[in-house]
């Protein structure tokens, strides 16, 4: 998704950048900055991705290091499951 439809997406969800930069603990401009791609969190993109109820890597398909982070944390997954057993 583009900057301008993940704000539009929070707004037609009621919520703004600010809100959700208070709820999560951030400033705005920290939120701000990773929708608008000047930096990287996984954790703000995937609490973001979270309130419009979509997968980070659907609101954020161009930053590779989110899906890196998935991936890992999906393979991660896997391999505690592979050695419990």
């Amino acid at each position: 998704m583009k900057p301008e439809e993940i704000t539009a997406a929070l707004n037609a969800k009621g919520f703004t950048v600010t809100m959700l930069a208070d709820v999560i603990g951030k400033r705005p401009s920290s939120v701000s900055a990773v929708i608008y791609r000047h930096t990287t969190s996984v954790d703000t993109a995937s609490k973001i991705a979270k309130v419009l109820g979509k997968d980070i890597a659907d609101v954020f398909p161009d930053v590779k290091t989110y899906s890196n982070a998935i991936n890992r944390d999906e393979k991660m997954a896997e391999l505690k499951q592979l050695l419990a057993s």
